[in-house]
This record gives C-alpha cells, structure tokens and sequence, in this order.
C-alpha cells in the first residue's frame, strides 16, 4: 500500500486498494479497531475520511479524550454501534462522551469496565458506592440494545423514554441514585422492551417492574434484592436463581408474579408458598 500520493508513481508502483470504491474499502475498516481505523487516515488524501463513515465504533483501553474527539469527528449518517472495553473508567471519563452518543446511536451499545485487581478494590467499591461519584445513564432515545458490564455506582435517568430499546443487559453493576431501575424500565419509559437480563448485582433491594411488552427476564444473584414484584401479560420466559440469597436471617422471600402467559419459569431460589405468589399461569411448560 502506498503510504501518500505519488509514491506509488514514484516507485513504479500501483495503490490498488485505494482504488476500491469507499463501500468496500469501509468493509475493511470495519474489521480493525476503531483507533487502527482512525491511523488509516495517515496514508493518504483518499484514506483520510473514510474512517468518518464507519457505520459502528468499536474502542479498546482509549482514553475519553480519544473517544469525545472521534465521535466529534465521526460524520456517518448513522451510527449503529458502539463499543468501549475499558479499565476502571472513572464515571467522570464516562460522562464526558456518553451523552453524545446517546444522542447519535440508532442500535447497539456494549460497555465492559475491567477492574484490575478485583479483590483489592471491592473495599474501596463498598465505600464509592455508598456516597461517591456516579454514572447517571442519559437517554437512549434511539438505540435497540444496551449491555453494561461492571460498573459501580450507575444511575437510571429519573426521565427520558427509550423509545425503540428491546434489550437491556446489566452484568456486575451497583446502583445508586433515587431513581428505582424497575420505574424507570416500566412501561411508560420502555414501551419496546422485551428482554432483561440484570447478574451479579446490588442496590435493588425492592425490584417492581410492570411492561406490557416485556417477553423474557433473566434475574441472577442480586445481592439485596428483599421483594420482587413482576406485573408482565406478554412475559413468556422467566429465570430467578440466587438473589434471596442474601437477605437477612429468618427472611423469608417477598414476590408476587403476575404473568399469565409464562409459558417457562426457573426457579432456582429460595421459596416459600406463604410469601411467594403467581398468577395462574396456563400456558406453563
């Protein structure tokens, strides 16, 4: 590949590859990363755009400036997707570019927030989650999928509609702020949402969520979680495994589920009939 115009003449040499049509050439960036994609820009006045068009953004260990200045740069029509592996993000970092991709995402959004030295830190966690900074998630207006992984202190927006979102993944997340996560994924807010998955999570000591349109839930090993509360008429799949595991002593377990067209329920959790209820489920498997 040439490196800039006029060195292949000067070498007696062809750029075919830039000669591809931009459509092809933007399939092959695709397959890099978006911080490679953007160094493609270097080699040539051909090249120095086209990582612009790039319908989804894919960032490993970038920093916030990184992130801001390309989306700032990014001039695609849509973007579809984006994804950011980062280490211990502060929620600070995050705030700085978040917003502006809540605004622009038209599909998907994955965040994976390594912490190095997990066992070290889980003190230091306990203490930010009681009083430090928080994330507040803004509004995705327009994106269909949202996964967090790992994340202390994250807010729910206390307003905004999601307006087009189907799916929404909550893995290793601490909550925090005064907004519950079950009003804000309620069906006035969420009016699109059919799967929700929430594992190895804190802060919903009280989880109450009704929607119309959810068709699968998925709820693993919430630490505190004292009272479940489902109202779902279209919920056909639901799995509750290891969150009363932790409530206190004597405790006994807190839901009512009213899903009268569950057709598959697991159960892998503590029960009693006395404190336990559901609705009359006839399409139960």
């Amino acid at each position: 590949m040439a490196h800039h115009d006029g060195e292949a003449a000067a070498t007696g040499g062809e750029d075919r590859l830039s000669m591809l049509p931009d459509e092809l050439i933007i399939q092959i960036l695709l397959r890099l990363d978006t911080f490679t994609a953007v160094r493609t820009s270097i080699l040539s006045r051909r090249w120095r755009l086209l990582w612009c068009l790039l319908p989804k953004l894919d960032f490993v260990l970038s920093d916030a400036y990184s992130i801001r200045t390309a989306l700032g740069a990014h001039d695609a029509p849509s973007l579809r997707r984006l994804s950011v592996l980062s280490i211990d993000a502060a929620p600070e970092s995050m705030a700085e570019w978040l917003p502006v991709t809540a605004r622009r995402l038209s599909e998907e959004l994955v965040l994976i927030n390594f912490v190095e030295n997990k066992d070290d830190k889980d003190d230091k966690e306990d203490k930010a989650g009681e009083g430090g900074a928080f994330l507040e998630l803004p509004c995705f207006g327009s994106a269909t999928k949202l996964s967090l992984v790992r994340f202390n202190a994250l807010a729910v927006p206390p307003s905004g509609v999601f307006a087009r979102l189907t799916e929404l993944s909550l893995d290793t997340i601490r909550f925090h702020g005064p907004c519950e996560l079950g009003d804000a994924v309620s069906l006035a807010r969420f009016p699109s949402l059919k799967q929700l998955t929430i594992r190895n999570s804190q802060g919903l000591s009280n989880f109450t969520i009704h929607s119309d349109s959810l068709v699968k839930m998925e709820l693993d090993s919430l630490k505190g979680l004292q009272q479940l509360n489902v109202v779902a008429p279209a919920l056909q799949v639901l799995h509750v495994q290891s969150c009363f595991a932790h409530t206190p002593t004597g405790a006994q377990p807190v839901a009512d589920i009213s899903a009268p067209q569950l057709e598959i329920l697991q159960w892998n959790d503590a029960f009693d009939s006395s404190s336990v209820q559901f609705s009359k489920m006839v399409n139960l498997e």
